[in-house]
């Protein structure tokens, strides 16, 4: 009995308790460090979708432009050179008939 209570004293209750809150601080720290680091990532990688998706709408305007382009040339061609066979066009991958 005597030994158990030698394990509860205040002093040692008191030694555990600080030890565990210097734990906790650190982990709480350390914590907090990675979520500044993650909120960062976060930040850069929606700072790149921004600019991906820009350059993603310029394609498919380019994309586009060129179609009407083809088409017009194509139409000069059957006009100018009846006889000259005019290339099958490629077929467009339908992922990119949906942005198309």
């Amino acid at each position: 009995m005597d030994a158990l209570l030698e394990l509860l004293s205040p002093e040692r209750i008191q030694a555990i308790g600080i030890s565990f809150t210097g734990f906790l601080t650190v982990w709480v720290s350390r914590q907090a460090a990675q979520v500044r680091q993650l909120r960062g990532e976060v930040t850069e990688l929606k700072s790149g979708r921004i600019k991906d998706q820009g350059v993603i709408k310029a394609s498919v305007k380019y994309i586009r432009a060129l179609g009407v382009h083809n088409g017009v040339l194509t139409g000069l061609l059957r006009h100018h050179a009846p006889h000259v066979e005019i290339p099958a066009e490629p077929v467009m991958p339908e992922v990119l008939r949906e942005e198309v």
